[in-house]
């Protein structure tokens, strides 16, 4: 696939960072992307690619408009914290106050992508994070992902994977997402090169096998 630089999307890269095995509990996680993603999302911003996982969340967020990208880092963070006063218990309403938060995030960490190999490669290191972290072999039975939405299992609320599909393949959305999922197929070590982070990992984990 060749690089096609976007210049009229703001798309950015997100990573939190939480206090040591904050979502163990796996209906803490539906409980806090039930109520974050929609939030994150808006008119003019999608959610392309996320993962929960215990200790971290990653998602890729795709915006209309490049001069709004400390408008949307500053909605993001603030979703992020009645996310984790949610889960706590720590509020009843969006605008009640929580202590929480501040003790449970540890970290934000974000990157500008700037071109379509560097955001699809970007989303798939994203969806296979839980095989490189050990949660699961196979993709599919990893909920807490988008990589539900592109397969078709569960439809997050708040994920848009027109974007992406757009980006694999402007003339046919199907078309497009099914080449999608399957960038995400093979060994790991087949595909390396297209995100930074996964390199690192990927060297302990070569041989094995993507499952869908």
């Amino acid at each position: 696939m060749h690089t096609v630089f976007l210049p009229d999307l703001h798309v950015c890269y997100y990573v939190f960072s939480f206090r040591r095995f904050l979502f163990a509990d796996e209906r803490d996680k539906k409980r806090f992307l039930d109520f974050v993603l929609p939030r994150i999302s808006a008119p003019d911003r999608a959610i392309v690619a996320f993962v929960l996982l215990d200790e971290e969340f990653h998602f890729v967020a795709v915006s209309s408009s490049a001069r709004k990208g400390q408008e949307e880092a500053g909605q993001v963070m603030g979703a992020v914290r009645l996310g984790l006063r949610h889960v706590s218990g720590h509020c009843e309403t969006e605008n009640a106050a929580g202590e929480g938060a501040e003790e449970d995030l540890r970290g934000m960490r974000q990157m500008l992508l700037f071109g379509t190999c560097q955001v699809i490669g970007t989303c798939r290191f994203i969806h296979r994070l839980p095989i490189l972290r050990g949660y699961t072999c196979c993709l599919r039975n990893y909920w807490w992902s988008s990589m539900q939405t592109y397969l078709g299992v569960y439809l997050w609320k708040g994920v848009q994977s027109q974007p992406i599909a757009a980006l694999c393949c402007a003339d046919d959305a199907r078309e497009g997402i099914r080449r999608f999922v399957s960038l995400h197929k093979g060994r790991l070590s087949d595909s390396h090169r297209n995100h930074p982070v996964e390199r690192q990992i990927v060297r302990e984990n070569a041989e094995q096998t993507v499952c869908m």
